[in-house]
């Protein structure tokens, strides 16, 4: 079966640098070391590439105090899926995280939801 399983394995570090890689298109494994202590200096030091303490966490806040899809359900079909997908979408409009396009007030544009 081959590649179908997988393979190509890589690791890459925090820069985005490769550190190791496997060309098999089968079952593989690479490995190479995690320097976390470099990791730890370039967050405190790089301004470039660094995003982390630019980050405007505060408005995600009302998307994040509560639960969108809900948890701890067994796989399931793509009908139930669009269901709750469809369920999460009229929430999100509800509570003013989204707001209905122009093309689904008038009608215009298939949103899918048949």
């Amino acid at each position: 079966i081959g590649g179908a399983l997988g393979g190509q394995s890589a690791i890459y570090n925090y820069k985005g640098d490769e550190m190791a890689k496997s060309t098999v298109v089968d079952n593989a494994y690479v490995s190479a070391e995690i320097n976390i202590e470099a990791l730890r200096y370039y967050r405190e030091n790089a301004r470039f590439q660094n995003w982390i303490p630019f980050l405007r966490t505060e408005i995600y806040r009302r998307l994040y105090d509560g639960s969108l899809w809900p948890k701890n359900n067994p796989p399931m079909q793509h009908q139930e899926a669009d269901e709750i997908f469809y369920d999460t979408v009229k929430k999100l409009k509800k509570n003013g995280t989204f707001t209905d396009s122009s093309y689904s007030q008038r009608g215009d544009l298939d949103d899918g939801n048949d």
